[in-house]
């Protein structure tokens, strides 16, 4: 073996390899010396397997072995002769040899000599307190399919289906227990799988016998997996081990070796006691999570309606006050008059001028009796107007109360797709010890800030742009170790990712101490691509954002370490869509620095509603540095070139109407200017109004519109209307556009070193994806995994591996 073999990949290499190797022996001694081809193709297949696999693993004493074995059957399939005598000698003796490999490979591994030694079976290896939660919830999956199906076959222990069921979940439990070492759980399977599937190839129903041997496997292996109320020693699971072989007979898979039972020193050294407990943990998919922060989005956005709605109320019942209390006004003018009136009616009698008639009487009591009724219904309209009001105060509260018990639903949705940084930990130092490698530089990795959390997907697109721009730093920034001492510096270069929080955002630089960006060169590269004029005079800031252009690279030659003749426009891009930003700061001789900010979730964000001509548009508030109220007046300052001063600041102007096509036929004499601060360099955009501060729940447009030049997505106003999110920094031209895909990156004689080796790992087992991709990560092997094959075909539209893994 020419490589220390993590043990928890070692543990199922044997195990399969010694499946591989007993029918192997099966097989030869079926066809007896006769000319089988069915057979010998079948066998051919099991050790052209077995022959990869030792390869790719480098287990030179297993390939060594194999490779005569495959020579010879497909010398056999070629003559279309049987295996001769002389040659099945030394098939078979190459077979115990193989055998004997295995045991030397057993006992490097620390395995016990009983396969039920349960003191000795707990897991072999140095396994990750992650890797044991991941197959503790997945065995729990298991096992409940397991119970599930056991209980139905007892209704009917014929039925194919609830069998194919029962071996599926018995087949990926074995594969799992096998990748994290636990022998005993991984044997229990496979003679449950072997059961089954002599059931099923002979198209029979269960026995009594068979159905109650499952049933006390199943309990045996729920005692195993459990870490609180292990109960089962290695004499009950040799029992259930002899049961297998009397109904298996020929089948059983550990006829050839030989076991000594050693019983555990104590009930408490069990098998799953290094396992964690799974109780009250859920295991969800990342879309079932997604699917929850819509709904809450939705909920976000009816409470906006809500809300609005309730500010309408409150309106309405401030003009329903003012409205109450001129009617109150008037009423109590009105009594006024009256009582003015009538005193003179009655002082006109008593003076004796006039006499006073009784009809007037009445109608003046009449009169008198509607107004008292008037200043009642002002007084209840008065009193109802108060009781809306105090309703209207109780809604607002309950809004107050609802809209902090959404953000915490909100913000433990989001939390539950946060993870640490260091997932990507592993890949980042691979890549750049890849890249010092292949360009014979010594190079130091500094991270910094990995347990900093950031959602899922952001850290999912963050991954391949971050490792090419360390690629990036090892060929363009570091220098080759005698030109680092010949300035002066140490010959290791030193690249640093610091990753940190700032409330919503997660800023992430990566710096090196290399000799800096040579902007006359990037001048240079600019005028003989035609992104300058060769009379332009292209400051500092022009010639960074000239870095991400389309296509831009001032390499010389198309390098497979970094770049690939493609320049950071795609790096540029990948940030753009996760609605990021990347700055450059660099020094000639001190190094270069890429400074990269994205929101810690693309859930939800809070945006600023502006108008254009009526329309409205929501942009998002980090990309604003401040907003200023301008006067028609002060606008008209503004120079030919669209350059306006204020306060000895320079400004460039843009008017978003030139975006939107929709200019106004009335210039507004106020309008805002939204700034947006790209280094020294600052651009004020005009908007003609502000509709408030929002959170927004950001919509995805689409796959056919998700290449809109300047619109990230769009979201519900409280309205009910569509309210498109812009980019700024795309709208302005600041940044570049989104348009069309480079296909520079994905076409087979562009990819770099890091993507030849590219590898899709495939299977329905957790465990297995997990321990398998680390391995091969830790060997220089670029990764991606899936669960099935709809997933796999997903992943195959958006990248190109060069080899899948497949559990068929």
């Amino acid at each position: 073996m020419n490589q220390i073999m993590p043990p928890e990949l070692l543990s199922g290499v044997i195990a399969e390899a010694q499946s591989y190797v007993r029918s192997l022996r099966h097989d030869l001694e079926s066809m007896n010396g006769h000319f089988m081809p069915d057979v010998l193709t079948e066998m051919q297949r099991k050790a052209e397997i077995l022959n990869g696999s030792a390869q790719v693993l480098q287990l030179d004493a297993v390939a060594s072995l194999v490779q005569p074995v495959v020579d010879l059957l497909e010398a056999c399939l070629q003559m279309g002769s049987a295996i001769a005598d002389s040659d099945r000698a030394d098939f078979a003796g190459w077979l115990d040899e193989m055998d004997s490999v295995m045991a030397d490979l057993v006992g490097h591994n620390g395995a016990s000599s009983s396969p039920y030694d349960v003191p000795a079976a707990a897991p072999q290896m140095d396994a990750s307190a992650e890797l044991l939660e991941i197959f503790a919830l997945e065995a729990s999956e298991h096992m409940q399919v397991i119970q599930d199906r056991l209980s139905y076959l007892h209704e009917s222990p014929g039925d194919p289906e609830a069998l194919r069921d029962i071996r599926r979940a018995a087949h990926t439990l074995k594969g799992a227990s096998a990748a994290v070492g636990l022998d005993p759980v991984m044997r229990l399977s496979h003679l449950a799988e072997e059961l089954l599937e002599q059931a099923l190839d002979r198209e029979t129903s269960l026995t009594p016998d068979a159905l109650a041997l499952l049933v006390d496997t199943e309990a045996s292996l729920t005692d195993l997996l459990n870490p609180n109320t292990h109960t089962t020693t290695s004499e009950t699971i040799a029992s259930v081990d002899r049961r297998y072989l009397g109904i298996l007979g020929d089948a059983y898979p550990f006829a050839d070796e030989q076991h000594t039972i050693t019983p555990p020193a104590s009930p408490d050294t069990a098998v799953a006691r290094a396992l964690p407990s799974v109780e009250g943990v859920l295991r969800l998919p990342l879309a079932s999570v997604d699917v929850l922060i819509n709904q809450i989005g939705e909920v976000i956005i009816n409470r906006a309606r809500v809300e609005g709605n309730l500010l309408s109320l409150r309106t309405i019942t401030q003009e329903l006050g003012y409205s109450n209390r001129r009617l109150r006004r008037v009423a109590r003018e009105i009594d006024a008059e009256i009582e003015k009136t009538g005193f003179g009616a009655v002082d006109a009698q008593n003076s004796g001028e006039t006499i006073f008639d009784p009809i007037e009487m009445d109608r003046y009591s009449r009169l008198y009796q509607l107004v008292r009724e008037l200043e009642e219904a002002v007084a209840d309209t008065g009193d109802a107007n108060q009781e809306l009001i105090h309703r209207t105060d109780e809604m607002r509260g309950g809004m107050t109360r609802e809209r902090r018990l959404t953000s915490e639903v909100q913000e433990h949705l989001i939390a539950a797709r946060l993870v640490p940084f260091r997932e990507i930990e592993s890949r980042l130092r691979l890549t750049l010890q890849r890249a010092a490698r292949d360009l014979h530089k010594e190079v130091n990795l500094t991270l910094i800030g990995f347990e900093t959390t950031v959602d899922k997907n952001i850290l999912d697109g963050l991954a391949d742009p971050l490792m090419h721009l360390l690629r990036n730093a090892v060929d363009h920034g570091l220098e080759l170790p005698k030109q680092r001492e010949a300035l002066g510096k140490p010959a290791a270069g030193s690249v640093t990712v610091r990753v940190a929080r700032e409330r919503n955002h997660i800023i992430v630089t990566i710096s090196d101490d290399g000799d800096g960006i040579d902007f006359d060169r990037v001048r240079k590269r600019g005028v003989e691509t035609e992104y300058l004029s060769p009379d332009e005079a292209a400051d500092e800031q022009r010639l960074k954002q000239l870095i991400f252009e389309e296509g831009f690279s001032v390499s010389e030659t198309v390098t497979e370490t970094s770049g690939r003749g493609v320049g950071l426009n795609i790096v540029h891009r990948a940030v753009r869509t996760m609605q990021g930003t990347i700055q450059i700061d660099s020094l000639a001789g001190r190094g270069t620095a890429f400074i990269i900010t994205v929101p810690v979730s693309l859930a939800i964000t809070r945006t600023i509603y502006v108008r254009i001509s009526g329309d409205l548009y929501a942009i998002p508030l980090d990309q604003i540095a401040s907003v200023l109220r301008l006067q028609q007046e002060t606008l008209e300052k503004a120079t030919k070139d669209q350059i306006l001063r204020l306060d000895s600041q320079m400004y460039n102007l843009y008017d978003l109407a030139d975006f939107t096509g929709r200019s106004n036929e009335v210039v507004p004499q106020r309008r805002y200017g939204l700034v947006i601060q790209t280094g020294t360099d600052a651009t004020l955009v005009l908007v003609d109004a502000l509709a408030g501060v929002h959170e927004t729940v950001v919509k995805s447009l689409g796959k056919h519109l998700r290449h809109v030049v300047g619109v990230t997505g769009a979201t519900i106003s409280a309205e009910g209307h569509v309210v498109l999110i812009l980019d700024l920094m795309e709208v302005t031209g600041l940044a570049p556009t989104r348009l069309g895909t480079n296909m520079a990156g994905v076409l087979p004689g562009n990819r770099s070193k890091s993507d030849n080796l590219h590898v899709l790992v495939v299977d329905d087992s957790l465990s297995v994806r997990h321990v398998v991709g680390n391995f091969l990560e830790r060997s220089g092997w670029q990764t991606s995994t899936a669960k099935d094959g709809i997933e796999a075909l997903d992943k195959l539209a958006i990248s190109h591996p060069d080899v899948a893994l497949v559990d068929i």
